[in-house]
């Protein structure tokens, strides 16, 4: 009997664990085991795809605005390189970093940790959504602002354009092929200290954006020359904007939340890109029908760019073998759940009831040391001699007891409150991403109505 119920349980608890990997469908399931053997480079393996995912909205710092469409640019993605239809990468291979997690120290760390376990046959891609801007006092220095990127410090909270070519060079010069693609919008409504919170408008906010652009892709054009078999794909020429919000932009029935570049790029995910039929994506045909989209949709204000040493013919992505689902953004990346409302409120409350409820149980053992010596008075039998001292003890004990009762009935009432205002903390947590995989597609990768 007791073996038939284990039996039963283990069955049980397999069905949930199988069910819980059908609910996050195709994109995070591990599809073999993942080989990290030092010498795995040396093996006659395939080879691999490595990518790091960027997308920030939401930056500390009060003098960067903040995005509306740049974390929903890097979840999309990294759901089409992920998908056993799409660009088929490992989730384990993929750094996916939306907004709290895209700090300094993290993009550091998947950049020159993460990517260093790439082979040379190996293929890297890092994308990123978000800001850039040069530093003020010295424009030929641009950077890719993170999410705790500080404006009066940006050599050493931001991703500097210069620095990365060496940076990469040295901890990933092992790979042989990487595509860098930034989407970057270099907005003129960055605050840098001293402007004294003057926001530049009309045509001094569009020179202002100009410059900024010009400067950040002039240092991003820098990034792949150092390596044979780099390339870099950015959002806009020197002299434009990228744009945001998605205009106009529909993949299928779907209005596109995000750059106007990430649409297009997704957009040129389909087989009528592939124009040789390989059934991939060449460098060439993946820029050709990105320009061709943007140019549909924003004419000659948003003009694509490449550069570096990547060969044209180099095969980037795979073209869909069936419209690849791409799942709403997780609620945690579309709200900014770092502030808690509730919890100074907690925080007090719980001080408090710790008070109160000290304060009770010093009443308590006063009334008791009270109690104590009365009994005392009651042994010693003493006589009229102490009566008025016996009356003043007695009074003091009922003062105790009666401050211990308020004291305790003040520290459950602050207790209730303290629970009431956790859950409601509780209930202001972010929910948990799987969520997202449960709800229906927001659109579809590679559908037939994308080839315009």
């Amino acid at each position: 009997m007791r073996i038939f119920l284990f039996i039963l349980l283990f069955s049980l608890c397999s069905c949930r664990s199988s069910h819980k990997i059908q609910q996050r469908g195709v994109y995070l399931s591990a599809r073999y085991e993942l080989d990290t053997s030092p010498d795995r480079c040396t093996k006659a393996t395939q080879s691999e795809t490595w990518a790091v995912v960027i997308g920030i909205n939401n930056y500390l710092d009060n003098g960067i605005p903040n995005l509306t469409g740049a974390a929903q640019d890097a979840w999309n993605f990294y759901h089409y390189l992920t998908h056993k239809y799409g660009g088929l990468v490992d989730p384990r291979r993929v750094k996916l970093l939306i907004n709290e997690r895209a700090t300094k120290a993290n993009i550091d760390e998947s950049l020159g940790g993460f990517l260093t376990k790439a082979c040379p046959k190996d293929q890297v891609i890092i994308y990123f959504a978000g800001h850039g801007a040069p530093e003020p006092d010295r424009p030929d220095d641009a950077f890719l602002l993170t999410h705790d990127s500080q404006l009066n410090k940006l050599v050493s909270t931001a991703l500097s354009m210069n620095q990365l070519p060496q940076f990469l060079t040295w901890r990933a010069n092992s790979t042989g092929q990487l595509l860098f693609i930034v989407d970057a919008c270099h907005s003129g409504a960055i605050l840098f200290p001293g402007s004294r919170g003057f926001t530049p408008v009309g045509n001094k906010l569009r020179a202002i954006e100009q410059l900024r652009a010009k400067s950040l892709l002039s240092s991003i054009s820098t990034v792949s020359k150092t390596q044979k078999g780099w390339g870099v794909i950015s959002s806009s020429a020197p002299d434009q904007v990228s744009g945001e919000g998605g205009g106009d932009c529909k993949i299928g029935d779907h209005r596109y939340i995000g750059g106007v570049f990430t649409c297009s790029l997704l957009k040129a995910i389909n087989d009528h890109s592939d124009e040789d039929g390989d059934g991939k994506l060449s460098y060439d045909e993946l820029f050709e029908s990105i320009s061709s989209k943007l140019s549909h949709l924003r004419g000659s204000a948003q003009v694509p760019q490449r550069s570096g040493n990547l060969s044209g013919r180099t095969s980037i992505f795979q073209t869909p073998k069936f419209p690849i689902p791409i799942p709403p953004i997780a609620e945690r990346y579309t709200k900014d759940y770092s502030k808690k409302p509730y919890r100074p409120w907690l925080w007090s409350t719980l001080a408090a009831t710790t008070l109160g409820t000290g304060l009770a149980l010093y009443f308590q053992k006063s009334a008791n040391q009270h109690t104590l010596k009365l009994n005392q008075f009651l042994d010693d039998n003493i006589g009229n001699k102490t009566k008025n001292a016996y009356e003043a003890q007695s009074l003091k004990r009922d003062q105790s007891i009666s401050q211990s009762k308020w004291s305790y009935l003040s520290a459950g009432l602050l207790g209730i409150t303290t629970g009431a205002i956790a859950f409601f903390d509780w209930q202001n947590r972010p929910p948990p991403t799987f969520e997202a995989y449960q709800k229906a597609p927001s659109f579809y990768v590679g559908t037939l109505e994308d080839t315009l």
